[in-house]
């Protein structure tokens, strides 16, 4: 058996600039893939076990977007029905959800805690991580999500939002980092141009960025 490496490098040369030609403003495709898969849940304690009674799966939801038609929630089992989900059209910051991060590390819950009295929120906070941070945002359950620093070199992992930032624009919400930059996911394995992250249902958007400003560095 022989091998070309000549040959594959200018294969991968040729592709590469094919792709550069043809579309010069993007990035070579991919898929994020979060390579621990939920171990610090795991070890919390909540690892994502699905309901078998008697053995058989009964439950579990798939989200899906396609950038332009917004998003959907589907179960796993049974008769796949393909329900749309939307954000909330809440303003009242009375009526206002918000959710963060379980682990203080990896979010500041005392600027948060400044921000909603700050903004009028009254209900205790919802903390949850996973994906499942951006699923309740855009299907209406919560109506804020925010991820704040801990540190300044702190940077958010890429698998860790890729696919819910979508989710949350094709379901009418709104996705930027503290400073109100979209997340660039063309860096690397880092939001290196980012600081931390707000998710809300787009209309509670800028005032929660205001608020920020003024509790956070």
């Amino acid at each position: 058996m022989q091998f070309s490496v000549v040959r594959t490098c200018r294969s991968n040369q040729a592709e590469r600039r094919l792709r550069e030609r043809s579309f010069p403003r993007c990035a070579a495709k991919g898929r994020a893939c979060n390579p621990v898969s939920a171990s610090l849940v795991a070890i919390l304690g909540c690892p994502n076990l699905p309901l078998e009674p008697g053995g058989t799966a009964v439950a579990g939801t798939i989200f899906s977007t396609v950038r332009g038609q917004g998003a959907s929630v589907r179960s796993c089992f049974g008769e796949s029905v393909v329900s749309p989900v939307r954000v909330t059209s809440t303003s009242n910051w009375a009526d206002v959800r918000l959710c963060e991060s379980v682990e203080s590390g990896h979010s500041a819950h005392d600027r948060s805690a400044m921000i909603s009295t700050s903004l009028g929120i009254v209900k205790q906070p919802v903390r949850l991580d996973s994906q499942a941070k951006y699923a309740v945002v855009a299907r209406g359950e919560g109506d804020v999500y925010l991820r704040l620093p801990t540190k300044k070199d702190y940077r958010e992992k890429i698998w860790d939002h890729a696919g819910g930032v979508l989710v949350v624009e094709e379901a009418g919400g709104r996705v930027t980092d503290i400073d109100g930059k979209p997340l660039e996911f063309t860096h690397g394995r880092e939001l290196s141009a980012n600081r931390g992250v707000v998710v809300t249902n787009g209309r509670l958007h800028n005032d929660v960025l205001r608020a920020i400003r003024e509790h956070v560095d």
